[in-house]
C-alpha cells in the first residue's frame, strides 16, 4: 500500500492536523524530556481525544496507563509522536507501519542533515512510511500545533491561543526553531494563530502538503512561511495561485539568496538568474510576498491578518510631532511608500477640525492643539483621510506622555479606526520605553496593529500595499503562448544566424543580412543590403565571438570588407585552431540607440523567467536587471522597466531622445511567448536589443539560444 495522494498529488495531512487518537512513544515522568513535554502540552490544551502512552518500563504515568511497545497499541491510532533516541527511530517507524498507524511525528534529529549514514537511514524510514500509507512528519522537526481544535503535537512550551475564534495566521516552516520564533512573535503581538507547523527534513510530508490543506481552511486568513527549499515548485505555484484567488496572502521568507547556479550558464540571463531569483520571480507573479527578514514576516502578517482590505494607493500620516512630519517623508522614500497629496475635498474636511494655523497637508501635524480635543481631531482627521481617493492606508504616529494621556490617545485613535474602511496602523514613538499595562489591550481589542518602531511600521505598510498591487498584476490577462512555431534547426547552442532566423518568427526585428561562405558571397550580400556592414563569425563552438576576433564592425566599402574578411579568418585561426565555421554573417550595421539586454532562462524545477536590463556598464558592473514571469504582459514590462537603476536612460539624458519603450515591452512579451511555446529552450539572450527613439521600434543585434538538448 502506498501513501494515498491528495487531489494535487501530495500526502494528505488531515489525520496529523485533527487526530482522534494520539500515542506518545518515549514518555516518562521526567518533565525535562521530550515525551513528558509533549504530554504536558496535550493536557494543557485539554485535548479531548484518546491518549496512549508507550514506555517499556512503566505501567502508568501520571495516572495514565502505559503499554510496552508500539506493537501493543490498538490498531489504527491516528498519530504517534516518537520522542525517542535516533538509533531507535527507524525500528519504531517500522512498528507504526505494522500497527496501521495513520501518521507519525519524528522529533529526533541525526538523519539526512548529518551525512551519508543519516541519509541512508532516513531513506529507509521514507520507504517504510510510504509503503504503509504513513504520513510521517519530520524527522528533525518541532511538530505542529492546531490552535483551532486545541491539538498540540509538539514538545514546545505552547499555550492555547485565546484569539483562535476568528480567522488567523498559519505558520508553515521547514525549521522548527523558526516555527517557534514566529509562533511566539505572533502570540506577543496578539495575532490570532490558527496553526503552526514544522516539517523538518520532509522525509515524507512536505510543506506543500500543509499548504494545500490550509489554502482552503476557513479558519486561516494569512499564511506565513519559512523555507530553505521548496521541493515541489510547480505545485507550490498552483497552490499560491489558488490562495491568491481566495484572497489569502502568503508571506514567504526563503533562505539561499546567494548568486549561484547549479549549472554553468552561457548567457547573461543564465548567469544572473540564480535559483533564488527564479523562485522569487515566479512566486511573486502569483502574489506571494517574499520578504527579507523575520521581523517583516510577522509585521506584514499582522497587517494582512488584521485587515481584509488590500490597499494599492498611498499612505496618509497623522502625527502630533512636527519633527516626525518631516522625518517620515525620508522614511517613506527609503521604504518605497508613496505619500500622496490630499484632494481639495479632504483639505476642506480637515479645515473643519484643525486649527486655522495648521498646515493641511500629508503628513498632517495635528499640533499641540490635539491635547484639547483628542476625539475630535484624531477622529476627524482619520475620517477625512480615509475618504480621500488617493489614500490606501493611514499611519497615526503618537508621542509618549503620562499614562492617562497615552491611554486617551490610543482610545481616540482606535475608536476612529473602527469606524472607517481604510486600514489604520498606530505607531507610538519612544522605542522600548514602558507603556501603561492596558495600553496594548486597547489596540488589540480594537484589532488595530500597534508598533513602537517607525521603520518596521512603514516597512509593513509598504509590504501590505505591495501585496495589493501584486494582486492587481497577478489578475492580468495571461499571455498566450505561440501555438505553432518552427522547431529549432539543431540541438545545443545555435550560431547567431540560426538563432536570429528562429527568433524572427515572433516578429522581433533583426538586421538585414545573410551567411557568407566565402569573400565573394560576402561582397554580394553587402552589395544587396548596403554599407556599412558588420562581419560576425558563426559556429556553435564560438558563443562569445568578440573574444576571439570574430566580430568586425564599421566596414564601409568592398576593399574594407576584403581586408576585414582576411583579418578575421587569420585571427580565428590563431585564437581557435581547428575551429570549423558555418560561415561568416554579413549584416547591415545598425543605427545607434539605447542598448538593452533581454533574455529568458528555463529553470528545470520552476520553469521559465524573463530578464530585462540596460546594456553596457549597467549590466556588466551594476547588474541593473529585473526579472519577470514568462507570461507577463506589456503593462507588467513597462512597470518593471521603471524599477531599473538606470530607468532615466529610457526617457533620454543629455539631449538623447526618449526611446520606444512600447516596442521594448512588445519584444519582451514575444520572448515570453516563444519560451513558453518551446520547452526545449534553456537560455535565450538578445544582447544587445537596441531601442530607438519613440515610434521607431527596436532591433535585435545579437542573439544566443541554448537548447536543453545540450545538457541532456
Amino acid at each position: 500500500m502506498s501513501v494515498a495522494s491528495s487531489p494535487r498529488g501530495g500526502v494528505p495531512v488531515g489525520r496529523l492536523l485533527r487526530p482522534q487518537s494520539i500515542a506518545i512513544v518515549g514518555v516518562s515522568e521526567d518533565q525535562g524530556t521530550i515525551g513528558a513535554r509533549a504530554l504536558g502540552a496535550l493536557e494543557r490544551f485539554g485535548y479531548g481525544g484518546r491518549i496512549h502512552l508507550v514506555n517499556p518500563k512503566r505501567s502508568e504515568i501520571n495516572g495514565r496507563p502505559c503499554v510496552r511497545s508500539v506493537d501493543d497499541l490498538p490498531p489504527g491510532v491516528d498519530v504517534v509522536m516518537l520522542a525517542i533516541p535516533q538509533v531507535a527511530t527507524v525500528e519504531a517507524v517500522q512498528a507504526c507501519a505494522r500497527r496501521g498507524v495513520g501518521a507519525a511525528v519524528v522529533f529526533t534529529s541525526g538523519f539526512s542533515e548529518t551525512g551519508e549514514e543519516g541519509i541512508r537511514q532516513q531513506q529507509v524510514m521514507t520507504e517504510v512510511a510510504r509503503d504503509a500509507g504513513l504520513a510521517l512528519l519530520g524527522p528533525n522537526c518541532y511538530g505542529l500545533v492546531n490552535f483551532v481544535d486545541g491539538i498540540p503535537l509538539t514538545s514546545g512550551p505552547v499555550r492555547p491561543n485565546p484569539a483562535n475564534h476568528r480567522p488567523g495566521l498559519a505558520v508553515l516552516s521547514q525549521s522548527g526553531g523558526m516555527m517557534g520564533c514566529l509562533m511566539e512573535a505572533a502570540e506577543a503581538r496578539g495575532i490570532p494563530l490558527s496553526y503552526a507547523v514544522s516539517t523538518g527534513n520532509e522525509a515524507v510530508v512536505q510543506i506543500e502538503d500543509f499548504l494545500e490543506e490550509m489554502v482552503d481552511d476557513p479558519h486561516i486568513r494569512t499564511i506565513a512561511m519559512f523555507a530553505e527549499q521548496l521541493r515541489q515548485p510547480r505545485r507550490f505555484l498552483e497552490l499560491a495561485g489558488r490562495a491568491r484567488a481566495l484572497g489569502k496572502p502568503i508571506i514567504l521568507l526563503h533562505s539561499g539568496r546567494s548568486e549561484r547556479s547549479r549549472e554553468a550558464a552561457r548567457s547573461h540571463t543564465g548567469a544572473m538568474a540564480s535559483d533564488f531569483t527564479t523562485m522569487r520571480t515566479l512566486v511573486t507573479g502569483e502574489a506571494v510576498l517574499v520578504v527579507d527578514d523575520i521581523e517583516q514576516v510577522i509585521d506584514t502578517a499582522e497587517l494582512l491578518t488584521a485587515y481584509s482590505q488590500r490597499p494599492t494607493k498611498g499612505l496618509a500620516i497623522i502625527t502630533d510631532s512636527g519633527a516626525f512630519k518631516g522625518l517620515s517623508l525620508d522614511f517613506c522614500e527609503t521604504a518605497g511608500v508613496d505619500i500622496p497629496n490630499l484632494s481639495k475635498a479632504t483639505v476642506d474636511a480637515l479645515a473643519e477640525v484643525m486649527p486655522e494655523f495648521a498646515d493641511l497637508s500629508n503628513p498632517l501635524d495635528l499640533t499641540a492643539q490635539v491635547m484639547r480635543d483628542m476625539s475630535g481631531m484624531y477622529g476627524g482627521s482619520i475620517r477625512a483621510m480615509s475618504a480621500d481617493s488617493g489614500v490606501g492606508s493611514i499611519l497615526v504616529c503618537l508621542l509618549m506622555g503620562a499614562p492617562h494621556v497615552v491611554k486617551a490617545k490610543l482610545t481616540a485613535v482606535c475608536t476612529a479606526a473602527r469606524g472607517v474602511d481604510t486600514p489604520v496602523v498606530v505607531l507610538m514613538l519612544g522605542g522600548d520605553s514602558p507603556l501603561p499595562e492596558d495600553a496594548y489591550n486597547i489596540t488589540r481589542e480594537a484589532g488595530v496593529p500597534f508598533f513602537r518602531s517607525a521603520g518596521r511600521a512603514l516597512a509593513a505598510i509598504g509590504q501590505m500595499t505591495r501585496y495589493g498591487n501584486l494582486l492587481k498584476y497577478a489578475d492580468r490577462a495571461m499571455t498566450v503562448a505561440l501555438r505553432a512555431i518552427r522547431p529549432l534547426p539543431r540541438p545545443g547552442l545555435l550560431p547567431e544566424y540560426l538563432g536570429k532566423s528562429w527568433l524572427a518568427q515572433t516578429g522581433v526585428p533583426i538586421p538585414a543580412g545573410a551567411l557568407a561562405k566565402n569573400i565573394d558571397n560576402a561582397l554580394a550580400v553587402a552589395c544587396g543590403i548596403g554599407y556599412p556592414v558588420v562581419l560576425k563569425a558563426q559556429s556553435a563552438d564560438l558563443p562569445h565571438k568578440s573574444d576571439a576576433g570574430g566580430v568586425i564592425i564599421g566596414i564601409h566599402d568592398p576593399a574594407a570588407l576584403r581586408a576585414a574578411w582576411d583579418k578575421m579568418t587569420a585571427d580565428l585561426a590563431r585564437a581557435c585552431p581547428g575551429l570549423v565555421l558555418d560561415g561568416i554573417l554579413v549584416e547591415k550595421m545598425g543605427e545607434r540607440g539605447l542598448e538593452l539586454v533581454v533574455g529568458a532562462r528555463r529553470d528545470e524545477q520552476w520553469g521559465p523567467v524573463l530578464m530585462i536590463g540596460l546594456g553596457g556598464i549597467w549590466i556588466e558592473v551594476l547588474k541593473d536587471v529585473v526579472f519577470l514571469p514568462a507570461d507577463c504582459d506589456e503593462a507588467g514590462v513597462l512597470s518593471a522597466l521603471r524599477t531599473l537603476k538606470g530607468a532615466a536612460m529610457l526617457d533620454g539624458v543629455r539631449g538623447a531622445p526618449a526611446v520606444d519603450v512600447e516596442a521594448v515591452a512588445r519584444t519582451v512579451v514575444r520572448l515570453g511567448q516563444l519560451i513558453l511555446a518551446a520547452p526545449e529552450v534553456r537560455e535565450l539572450d538578445i544582447n544587445p536589443l537596441v531601442a530607438y527613439p519613440a515610434g521607431q521600434g527596436v532591433q535585435a543585434l545579437d542573439v544566443l539560444i541554448v537548447s536543453q538538448s545540450e545538457i541532456h
